[in-house]
């Protein structure tokens, strides 16, 4: 059974199947959940992406999956490079109140900190970590910690000689909206950082596309199922291995 996985932000929920429909389009779906599918070619995809997710939780969610599993293909998309995540050992885990934030493995607690507006006076434990993490007055502070990110998640899919892409949801050199140039904004890419595995961002293409996206952020999947279409030949995935 070959794996495939698949992680970024709630720009990434569900949206695995875009590569089955435009990759492998006659195979029949056996097993359907929102974070796994199985198909009838023997292609098993799995599925971490979590609204709100920076940069750092996909970077930890490949290590920790890497640590017992070899996928055969890993797609990342990584998402806005001001956020910040924070990360605990599971025995921790009462001290916690679950929330859409929080994500649980055998291990580990993730918790995620979306594009944060930082409250003055924090009560709750995970906005004084999030006051502590962003600054309300620079957009782009978190920039240089999530670059390291998308290196560190890159250079171990290298090391390891897994099939790969990424990208990010929108363009951080050329933000498409105003949205996005909230989401932090660089002139160019760091030398350290291989793009040789990088597709373009899919929120800029839609939008090219003349898709009305409405909150200015997130595409639908009909038009993420258009960018792989049209970025089929960039993907590692050959046709040998559905």
């Amino acid at each position: 059974m070959k794996k495939r996985l698949f992680i970024g932000c709630s720009n990434g929920l569900g949206k695995h199947m875009a590569f089955k429909h435009v990759l492998d389009p006659n195979s029949r779906v056996i097993i359907e959940e929102p974070a796994y599918t199985r198909l009838s070619s023997g292609v098993e995809w799995f599925n971490l992406c979590k609204g709100g997710a920076g940069n750092s939780y996909i970077r930890w969610r490949l290590f920790d999956w890497l640590k017992d599993n070899r996928p055969d293909y890993v797609y990342l998309q990584f998402s806005g490079l001001v956020r910040r995540d924070f990360y605990f050992d599971i025995d921790n885990k009462d001290n916690f109140v679950i929330s859409n934030d929080i994500t649980l493995s055998d291990k580990h607690i993730y918790m995620v900190g979306g594009n944060y507006k930082v409250l003055e006076n924090p009560k709750e434990f995970p906005d004084l970590l999030k006051k502590l993490s962003y600054n309300y007055w620079d957009d782009n502070t978190n920039n240089w910690h999530s670059l390291q990110e998308i290196f560190c998640a890159i250079s171990i899919l290298e090391k390891l000689g897994i099939k790969h892409n990424w990208t990010v949801y929108y363009d951080p050199i050329n933000p498409p909206n105003k949205q996005t140039e909230l989401e932090g904004k660089i002139d160019k890419w760091p030398e350290f950082i291989n793009l040789q595995n990088k597709l373009p961002s899919p929120l800029n293409y839609a939008i090219e596309c003349g898709e009305k996206i409405d909150d200015g952020v997130h595409f639908d999947y009909e038009i993420f199922r258009s960018f792989i279409e049209e970025n089929k030949s960039k993907i590692h995935i050959d046709s040998d291995d559905n």
